[in-house]
């Protein structure tokens, strides 16, 4: 097997040791052990299991959910690119569409709502190719990228061992069965992820998997530790007004009753439903469940994935059809802006487009 090109391995000086080696632990999805490598992959001391390495990633699923907006083959030939020119170079010849989603930095410009500006150790939930993990390296000890698009993880994989960013990890797992051991995250990330969690179909129902992946997730944060979520209000007031739901290009589905978007769903794309978005109510209802305390909510202008604004929704709320004015003055008519203003701003937080939300685990027990 021939070497790796220079430029794949970072220059001695620039790696240090003690980062690389990760402090978060893995653990067998079946019984909860701590696992060991072993045989190139990861094995299990007491129930026996073994993990692989697919790709010099630690593989915990025995199927692959493949979820990028560019096609397998086109990201093997990225790779391919990355092993015979450089990331630099291979990243110049990427559409830049496709160059925002996969590296964008304004993707995690959450980070201005986060209670604390560095975290020990981080997970990125559902990473992708790694825009917010990539962007969140260098303010956190470690962190790690959790996706079970394998095909996504190998593009975060490259992008660490050729930029430096010795405190990355990543792990082929899904967020309803998380590879690591009890309270080992000061922060854990879930952009744009929730909604998506019931796509691989772990459990019959979807808020039964979504109500599994906030649950591990909680499992998994230190006390103390902090929960943000990025998502799309199932209320919001784009798509009461006939707005396209993001992730089924349908409008309405949204706020029907789920057994009527489901028949629509089927009707109209031979798909089930299963991109479930949450109201604010049920949002926080969900979040108190699986053990956090109150969370705290904003509204990202224009979207999670692109935030220009960030607006409280707690306490008296705010008027959001000003702030979008504020913002992008051309976009709202006057007079809409002042209709607006007979709306109780505690309305308002109902009606956010998309909610940015931060939700912590208590410090101690009750």
């Amino acid at each position: 097997m021939p070497a790796a090109p220079s430029y794949m391995n970072p220059p001695h000086d620039m790696v240090n040791a003690a980062a690389c080696a990760p402090t978060v632990r893995l653990q067998c999805v079946q019984c909860r052990t701590t696992v060991n490598p072993q045989n190139g992959g990861y094995a299990c001391r007491e129930c026996e299991a073994e993990y692989s390495l697919r790709h010099g990633v630690p593989s915990f699923l025995t199927t692959d959910q493949f979820w990028q907006i560019a096609s397998a083959q086109h990201i093997e030939d990225f790779l391919a690119s990355v092993q015979e020119v450089g990331w630099d170079a291979a990243v110049s010849q990427v559409p830049p569409n496709l160059k925002e989603y996969w590296f964008s930095k304004l993707r995690a410009d959450f980070r201005a709502i986060l209670p604390e500006r560095h975290f020990g150790a981080v997970l990125d939930l559902g990473c992708g190719a790694g825009a917010v993990t990539g962007a969140l390296a260098a303010s956190c000890g470690e962190i790690w990228g959790i996706d079970a698009c394998l095909h996504s993880l190998r593009i975060l994989q490259a992008r660490a061992l050729n930029t430096g960013l010795t405190n990355l990890h990543v792990a082929h797992a899904t967020a309803t069965s998380l590879p690591f051991a009890d309270g080992q995250f000061d922060l854990i990330i879930m952009n744009g992820v929730l909604e998506r969690v019931g796509y691989a179909g772990t459990y019959r129902f979807v808020q039964d998997s979504q109500k599994k992946a906030l649950a591990e997730a909680f499992r998994c944060l230190r006390p103390g530790g902090y929960l943000y979520i990025g998502i799309e209000n199932r209320f919001g007031a784009n798509y009461l007004l006939g707005a396209q739901d993001e992730h089924t290009g349908l409008r309405w589905v949204n706020v029907l009753p789920r057994a009527l978007a489901n028949i629509y769903s089927k009707l109209v794309r031979r798909k089930e439903f299963t991109a479930f978005t949450h109201s604010y109510l049920g949002l926080r209802g969900m979040l108190q469940q699986a053990g956090f305390q109150p969370p705290s909510f904003w509204s990202p202008l224009p979207s999670y994935r692109e935030i220009r604004m960030l607006e409280p929704l707690m306490d008296d709320g705010v008027n959001l059809v000003e702030a979008i004015a504020k913002s992008v003055p051309h976009r709202v008519p006057v007079a809409f802006v002042r209709l607006s203003r007979f709306v109780p701003t505690t309305v308002w937080r109902h009606l956010s487009p998309h909610f940015a939300v931060i939700a912590k685990k208590a410090a101690t027990r009750p």
